[in-house]
């Protein structure tokens, strides 16, 4: 039986630091999304602002002859949570470490490896919260009245408007991200109609500006998602999928939050254990049965939709 050295394994923070994006093919947007907030236990609830306190307005404010003002009287919103724990595991066997440690960073290749197929779980995980009936067509949606990838037809600002105004309409507040796949993005990137009345060009080329592509859409931000994931089992031929929104042919509009505090109202957040290392934590510990050492990228978290209200999505946009 294998024997660890030590009852703890050690956390590397080293080996956290030398993450490479390069290694994904895809951007990692569910904490750019769900902007992670630390929770100290595994389950239990958080109290949160209702987005009717939000605005909320008495009909009069004047002050009482007791010398008091009116008071709001609406109490907190508890959401429960339960956190779970993700991750995997990679062996660095002695006679690899032998014959590779001279020649190429054998260690940082199994973190950034191990992170990234984590992160692809989380990013999986992430784009089921946006497939639920929570935001069908005629409730939390609406279907493109032409797809954005017909770059006559297509009018995806009128949409982003269509979504914005309904939301606003509904909770007074303003989205301010848009979430699609990078096929979403190029056939913004070559929409006539969101490009009309830019001198020059009814399109632009090169690499996507996303900065420039929300502002002629109409939204503070865009947010990439996607990228492929392999779904065949080990030592079977690789079947690539989309990790995307809706398949990639919807684009999903949110409210995210702006600050660390839970009474920012947004869609959701990256609900996190601060007793568990963070967001994203690589230990490395030892088997000497097997003669190596076990390095493991681990989460303890939950992709939490907090207010469903602040979520809206436009299909067949593609």
């Amino acid at each position: 039986m294998s024997i660890a050295k030590s009852g703890l394994s050690t956390p590397r923070q080293d080996l956290q630091g030398v993450f490479n994006q390069g290694l994904l093919d895809f951007t990692p947007a569910c904490t750019q999304v769900l902007r992670p907030f630390g929770v100290d236990r595994s389950s239990g609830t958080l109290e949160v602002i209702p987005l009717e306190v939000l605005a909320e307005s008495p009909t009069n404010l004047q002050r009482n002859k007791d010398g008091s003002f009116q008071n709001v009287g609406r109490g907190r919103s508890s959401i429960s949570y339960a956190l779970q724990a993700y991750g995997i595991e990679e062996n660095y066997d002695d006679e690899d470490r032998a014959e590779y440690e001279d020649l190429f960073q054998y260690e940082s290749n199994i973190a950034q490896r191990i992170q990234a197929i984590v992160l692809r779980d989380q990013e999986r995980r992430f784009a089921a919260i946006m497939n639920t009936t929570d935001y069908a067509d005629g409730t939390r949606g609406h279907t493109a009245a032409n797809k954005w990838s017909d770059p006559v037809n297509g009018d995806p600002a009128f949409d982003v408007k269509k979504g914005i105004q309904n939301r606003y309409d509904k909770t007074g507040l303003m989205m301010n991200t848009l979430v699609c796949d990078w096929a979403t993005i190029w056939d913004l990137q070559n929409n006539n109609n969101l490009w009309k009345n830019y001198k020059y060009t009814n399109t632009i080329s090169g690499e996507p500006n996303l900065a420039l592509i929300a502002q002629a859409v109409g939204i503070p931000s865009i947010i990439p998602m996607g990228g492929r994931v392999n779904t065949a089992k080990e030592g079977q031929t690789a079947t690539l999928g989309k990790l995307s929104v809706v398949s990639g042919t919807g684009a999903f509009l949110c409210r995210r939050a702006t600050t660390d505090s839970i009474d920012d109202p947004a869609w959701g957040r990256c609900l996190y254990s601060t007793r568990y290392g963070g967001v994203m934590t690589v230990d490395q510990y030892r088997k000497d049965g097997i003669e190596a050492d076990i390095y493991r990228a681990k989460q303890k978290v939950q992709e939490k939709v907090l207010w469903a209200e602040l979520g809206y999505l436009i299909q067949t946009v593609a």
